[in-house]
C-alpha cells in the first residue's frame, strides 16, 4: 500500500473512532503547527520512530512527536512572570518547537537540553534559521537531562 492510500486509510479510521468534530480540530490544529512552522521558518511538525534516531528500548512504543504550538502559547501564557525577569529550560527540546516559542518572547535566556543526537541537530538548525528571535541568549546542549 503506498503513502497517499495509507493517508486516506488512517482518515477514515480516525473519522470512524472519534467522529466529525474531533477530526475537526485536529485538522485546525495541524493547520496551526503547518503556519506556526512557516511563521517561525522552522520543521518541527513530524514524528520520528525512536528506532531511527538509534534509541533501542524495548518497553518503549512511544515515538517523538512534538506538542501542538496552541498548547506552548498556552502554557507560556500561564507563566506569572515577565518573560525577561526570567530564563527559560526546555528538558527533552525535541526538534526545538518550544524553544522557537520561548525565543519569540523576551527572556533572558533560552535553553534546551536534547540527549537524542539527530534531534539536537535538528533543533540547532531550526534556531539559527528561525525568524522573530526576541530572547537575549538561546543556548543548547546534546547531553541527558541527568548529566546537565
Amino acid at each position: 500500500m503506498n503513502s497517499a492510500a495509507i493517508k486516506i486509510s488512517n482518515t477514515f479510521c480516525f473519522l470512524k473512532r472519534y467522529g466529525l468534530q474531533h477530526f475537526a480540530i485536529e485538522c485546525f490544529i495541524r493547520l496551526h503547527d503547518s503556519f506556526s512552522d512557516w511563521r517561525f521558518n522552522v520543521s518541527t511538525a513530524t514524528s520520528i520512530k525512536l528506532f531511527d534516531m538509534g534509541i533501542f528500548v524495548s518497553n518503549a512504543n512511544k515515538d517523538y512527536v512534538p506538542i501542538s504550538y496552541s498548547a506552548i502559547f498556552s502554557m507560556l501564557k500561564r507563566i506569572p512572570l515577565e518573560p525577561y525577569d526570567i530564563s527559560f529550560l526546555d528538558y527533552g527540546s525535541g526538534k526545538g518547537r518550544v524553544l522557537t516559542v520561548a525565543a519569540s518572547k523576551p527572556f533572558c535566556s533560552v535553553t534546551g537540553v536534547e540527549f537524542a543526537e539527530k534531534l539536537f541537530f535538528i533543533s540547532k538548525t531550526n534556531i539559527s534559521s528561525m525568524r522573530n528571535k526576541k530572547a537575549k541568549s538561546i543556548n543548547l546542549h546534546h547531553i541527558d537531562a541527568i548529566e546537565f
